[in-house]
């Protein structure tokens, strides 16, 4: 059975003018937890982006002695339980 490229949904479905598609709002708490999470983790960064690995040398611009990105290396994920509770990478900056 053939399915539609942008729905996925059957053509006979999807393709027919006379439908009524109503439309609905999903919210998941557990990816607004995570967005706010990366905006946080985002803005806390944003003036000095670059570091030297250690998170102590904090600097505007890339440069020889703070190659590291705020974001190399980092997923920023969560979880129902604290998997890290001593970490404050959203509160200090730190690498």
């Amino acid at each position: 059975m053939p399915r539609c490229p942008t729905c996925g949904l059957d053509p006979e479905l999807c393709g027919d003018e006379q439908r009524v598609w109503y439309p609905h709002r999903n919210v998941c708490y557990r990816d607004r937890a995570q967005k706010v999470a990366e905006r946080k983790w985002r803005e806390l960064h944003a003036k000095e982006p670059f570091h030297d690995g250690t998170g102590k040398r904090w600097a505007k611009e890339y440069s020889p002695q703070t190659p590291y990105h705020y974001d190399d290396g980092v997923t920023v994920s969560v979880h129902p339980t604290d998997l890290s509770p001593d970490d404050t990478f959203q509160t200090e900056r730190q690498a």
